[in-house]
């Protein structure tokens, strides 16, 4: 008998188990495409082996039901490779996966990717890394503005967020970044 393997439910328990670390609003206007996107990047840690760890990057915008939007998106993380990235990093980078969750997760209103990037070893260095290094190497990279990196607390996979995310259903609709930050208490 051949074991069934469910992979959307294997991308969420994952998802459901990452360690996030920080949280960043960031938008673009292409001028072809009309008005201003907003989206948020969490960046979650993941331990790899004893000389390799990664972080997985999980973009989401609203794309307000825009197929241009979606496919300028698409095109933007299609081009991202390795070779744009490992000018930044040097020694330290591995390897990029890209993960396109629009195949997992079916919506018209927002698109999902997420990249999971390689590094050596960078253990009990993630904030000052992510704050300094990763940022400023999707800033140069990506045709995105990034707000403020809102670093999590330690303690935040403690709390809940359910009675939060209940709440936030029954206000008025917000921005999507204003609703994120507001879950998050950030």
């Amino acid at each position: 008998m051949t074991d069934v393997f469910y992979v959307k439910e294997a991308i969420f328990s994952r998802k459901s188990h990452e360690r996030i670390i920080a949280i960043v609003d960031f938008w673009f206007t292409p001028v072809e495409l009309g008005p201003r996107r907003e989206g948020i990047l969490k960046i979650a840690g993941s331990e790899g082996s004893e000389k390799v760890d990664y972080f997985i990057l999980t973009f989401l915008v609203d794309t307000q039901g825009d197929q241009a939007t979606r496919e300028f998106l698409t095109e933007i993380f299609q081009n991202l490779g390795e070779g744009s990235l490992r000018p930044f990093f040097s020694r330290q980078f591995v390897k990029l996966m890209k993960f396109p969750l629009e195949q997992v997760v079916e919506s018209q209103e927002w698109y999902f990717q997420e990249l999971n990037i390689y590094f050596k070893s960078i253990k009990k260095r993630e904030s000052a890394f992510v704050e300094n290094k990763l940022m400023s190497a999707l800033a140069a990279i990506l045709p995105f503005s990034f707000g403020h990196v809102e670093l999590w607390p330690e303690d935040h996979a403690k709390t809940s967020k359910s009675a939060d995310l209940a709440r936030a259903k029954r206000q008025p609709r917000q921005s999507f970044v204003a609703m994120i930050k507001k879950w998050a208490r950030l």
